[in-house]
């Protein structure tokens, strides 16, 4: 397994926004002030990719709250943005997203027969979310990341992240294998499943609302300049 690094150069902690310029259209319409409108292809992707990152904010949260105090924080108001950023950085494809969201789901149901005794890193969604990615990542493609990227695009230490990388796959029992049939079957049963009740779930204690509201990316303004 040959490890490689991003093109980029990424600094951990720290939002950058030079990999976010508007790639404009080969052949681009235009606002009145001269701005590239986007086309249907790229709103129709924006927008999966908006209910992708709501539904896997929801299931993390939702499998995680109870851990939730003082130092943890695993809402789904606060993973949204976590979740937007770490695949923003690693760029990983919708296969490692879902598979590492399937061995997630799996600890979390199967795995975890008693949450007493358990790591404190164990009850951070965050951090037990980016262990799994840094194992499909590594299950599924020959040229994987080193430690020391994934350091770059979390922010944590490679030491921190070895352990946690190695907790999640003694509690998995190092089943990894899954083969698309299943796993695309786990993502209509369970994943786009499981997303719609919690949601209304979570409505039905809050006050009304625009539902729409959830899927809104978070503006940059309101982010926090460090991913954890």
């Amino acid at each position: 397994m040959q490890q490689v690094t991003p093109t980029e150069e990424y600094h951990p902690g720290v939002f950058t926004t030079h990999n976010l310029s508007y790639k404009v259209p080969s052949t681009p319409g235009a606002t009145p002030d001269g701005t590239p409108k986007p086309t249907n292809v790229t709103i129709v992707h924006s927008t999966k990719q908006l209910r992708l990152i709501n539904q896997i904010a929801t299931i993390l949260s939702a499998l995680t709250s109870k851990f939730s105090n003082h130092r943890i924080n695993n809402s789904k108001q606060h993973l949204i943005p976590f979740v937007t950023e770490v695949f923003r950085r690693s760029k990983c494809t919708k296969k490692v997203i879902l598979l590492s969201m399937y061995y997630f789901h799996k600890l979390h149901t199967f795995k975890l027969k008693s949450i007493t005794n358990l790591p404190e890193f164990s009850r951070c969604a965050k951090r037990i979310y980016l262990s799994c990615l840094v194992i499909a990542h590594k299950f599924l493609n020959d040229q994987t990341f080193s430690m020391k990227t994934w350091q770059c695009i979390s922010g944590l230490s490679s030491k921190d992240i070895t352990t946690m990388e190695r907790w999640c796959l003694g509690k998995l029992e190092y089943e990894l294998l899954l083969d698309d049939d299943k796993l695309n079957m786990w993502v209509r049963n369970v994943l786009q499943k499981d997303s719609v009740n919690c949601v209304l779930v979570t409505m039905s204690k809050k006050r009304s609302r625009d539902v729409d509201a959830d899927l809104e990316w978070y503006p940059r303004s309101k982010r926090t300049n460090c991913i954890y």
